[in-house]
């Protein structure tokens, strides 16, 4: 590509005062950017200091000249979420509301005598909350975060959880008493596939509203939010009894388990790990193998097999090595898709890549070899806008897609996917022989899209470096 100029304007000025409910000063709130220009959201500004001075005064000489949204975070109390800002000269002032604090009592239901050693925390849905005090039947937490309602769920071993009501964001101070009833707790052994104990193996318990993530064959504790625990050296946990059906996902080096299970548990277990998956392979663009592309496996790995339960999210990332060399050490059994993952820029210049699904089987315990690319054709072509079009197109935000047409399994079709440059014109390559099917739409909002234009790739010529299939210039629709 040519040359990229910038005109930089000077900066916008925002000022933002915050001060508790009381009308005092906050330092050390931080101004949480959130969103700019649009639904995308988490756009770090890079170098810019985000916690307001000893007087609660926060300012940016830097801003943008249109409107963007940030949280209000104090070091204590709610969270003023997404509040608009542009710059201006006048100074915005934040009053934040009062800190949201509950406490009470936590007793044996039968015997009305406290209950020593408990976890308190908030429940799903709710944000994190800063435990003050929780032992000898007594507790007291603080809760952030500007949802409609809270809840505060305490758990003990040797008795049945227990979820409080639904508490405002406003109600301020909150005195609420818990009397828990006895009950068996979660109890289980994991042994590995070879039937060893899995010493270290890590159980997430999620139930409705708390999010399980699985990044690579591990617990992803950024984006998990629920109840988890290590296995000890003999491969060992357990929970408290739950007051709500759960699921438990496992993971270990070796494998990993899913459970579906109601909240009764009738007895100690032993859970046996289902072997991982292996996958390795190399990359090509062409001939070239393709150093340092992002791939990823997708498809629907885990499902919960009833309505209500907690959100599970499995993930499978690597990079290419210099010599296009990739390897997957734990991918979850089954069917699903390989490939390239595409990246745009959508509010700057557009970054070229490609991502394209190959179906594949991933067995238990088996290792796989999947070679990307380094065979096939590449499509190229150029997109026009309909005639009388007078708008601006934003290229940048474009997908073309490519849908293999098959008599069989749709699933077992090749699907490819490209960006496309600034004058409408677009490159996939490696595509395999077979009949296709076009399509192009925007991330951005338009009216413009393609659907169906249908063309055939011949099989490879005994040359590797066939000719590309050409398919011209191809004019938009217009919804």
């Amino acid at each position: 590509m040519g040359p990229v100029d910038f005109t930089m304007k000077p900066g916008g000025h925002v000022r933002i005062r915050v001060l508790d409910h009381e009308g005092n000063p906050v330092p050390k709130a931080r101004i949480f950017f959130q969103q700019w220009r649009g639904r995308f959201q988490y756009f770090e500004f890079g170098r810019v200091g985000q916690d307001t001075d000893q007087n609660g005064v926060w300012e940016w000489n830097e801003a943008p000249l249109d409107e963007f949204h940030a949280d209000i975070c104090p070091p204590e109390g709610m969270t003023h979420s997404d509040q608009p800002f542009i710059a201006r000269p006048e100074e915005y002032i934040v009053r934040l509301p009062a800190p949201l604090v509950v406490s009470g009592r936590v007793v044996d239901a039968e015997t009305k005598v406290p209950i020593p050693e408990f976890q308190v925390g908030p429940s799903a849905g709710s944000d994190e909350c800063r435990i003050d005090s929780a032992r000898d039947g007594r507790y007291q937490v603080r809760l952030s975060g500007a949802r409609p309602a809270h809840r505060v769920r305490i758990e003990a071993d040797g008795y049945r959880a227990s979820t409080s009501r639904e508490i405002k964001s406003a109600e301020g101070t909150v005195t609420i008493d818990f009397e828990l009833k006895k009950a068996n707790g979660i109890y289980a052994k994991v042994v590995t596939p070879a039937n060893v104990s899995a010493a270290g193996a890590r159980i997430a318990l999620g139930v409705a509203g708390n999010w399980i993530s699985v990044t690579n064959g591990d617990l992803d504790d950024q984006s998990t939010r629920c109840a988890r625990v290590t296995a000890d050296d003999g491969g060992r946990f357990h929970f408290p009894a739950q007051d709500k059906d759960f699921e438990l996902v496992i993971t270990h080096p070796s494998g990993f388990a899913h459970i579906n299970s109601p909240a009764a548990w009738g007895s100690a277990r032993i859970v046996r790990l289902k072997a991982w998956a292996k996958v390795e392979g190399t990359c090509r663009i062409g001939r070239t193998p393709a150093a340092n592309v992002p791939l990823e496996i997708f498809g629907n790995f885990i499902d919960s097999d009833w309505k209500g339960g907690p959100h599970i999210r499995t993930a499978h990332g690597t990079t290419t090595g210099p010599d296009g060399r990739f390897v997957f050490d734990r991918v979850f059994p089954g069917r699903g898709r390989i490939g390239r993952v595409l990246t745009l820029t959508l509010d700057g210049e557009l970054v070229t890549a490609h991502s394209d699904g190959v179906p594949a089987t991933f067995p238990a315990g088996k290792t796989v070899h999947i070679d990307l690319g380094g065979s096939g054709r590449a499509v190229v072509g150029k997109l026009q806008p309909p005639d009388g079009f007078t708008g601006k197109v934003p290229w940048y935000s474009a997908f073309v897609e490519l849908k293999g047409r098959t008599a069989g399994d749709p699933d077992d079709a090749p699907f490819l996917r490209a960006a496309v440059d600034s004058d409408g014109s677009f490159r996939i390559d490696d595509a395999p022989a077979g009949d296709y099917s076009l399509s192009v739409s925007f991330a951005r909002q338009t009216a413009l899209h393609l659907e169906n234009h249908r063309f055939t790739v011949p099989a490879q010529a005994s040359d590797p470096a066939a000719k590309s299939i050409d398919l011209g210039v191809l004019k938009l629709e217009k919804r």
